[in-house]
């Protein structure tokens, strides 16, 4: 994940406005996302046609969850956000998948409007918590995180790729 560190003497954003997206956000939304497919995939990023695409089908409704951008002349920075359950005491939670601030917007406040957008987010839909990961070894994100009243927890977090997905899904029940 690339975040945002508003502690540095570079100057804030003038007009930043942080909203939930809709089906119209679609074109705005397509520079971002595809920066983060080049901070994650390099070359094997997909293409922009591919990432509308799937934007559009995500921004219908056809997936749960919400994307929050920060829109000052231009596009600069979203996070995505999904509600899980069960949480504490079965209450709401909520996920953080991406936070993503564009390389010349960091450091300028965004990351941190971001994340207070997503937590009144979270508090206005009934949440009670907000969750997220990052690599053990983004100390900057961690950093972040910790100043704007995160605490880090022991976890260890697993993922199926599509292969090993479809072999689960294949595995005979345990006798």
């Amino acid at each position: 994940m690339s975040h945002d560190d508003a502690s540095s003497t570079v100057p804030p954003i003038g007009t930043l406005v942080v909203r939930t997206c809709s089906t119209d956000d679609v074109d705005l939304l397509v520079p971002l996302f595809a920066a983060i497919e080049r901070d994650y995939e390099g070359a094997a990023a997909i293409a922009e046609p591919l990432i509308r695409e799937r934007l559009a089908v995500f921004l219908a409704g056809h997936a749960p969850g919400t994307v929050l951008v920060a829109v000052d002349e231009r596009a600069l920075g979203f996070v995505t956000l999904f509600e899980v359950f069960p949480g504490q005491d079965l209450g709401r939670t909520w996920f953080v998948k991406d936070i993503f601030v564009l390389d010349d917007a960091r450091s300028r406040g965004v990351g941190d409007a971001l994340m207070r957008a997503a937590a009144r987010t979270v508090l206005d839909r009934g949440g009670s918590r907000l969750d997220l990961a990052t690599g053990d070894d983004n100390h900057r994100a961690q950093r972040f995180y910790t100043r704007l009243g995160g605490a880090p927890l022991p976890r260890v977090f697993y993922r199926f790729e599509e292969q090993a997905l479809g072999a689960l899904a294949e595995l005979p029940p345990a006798s």
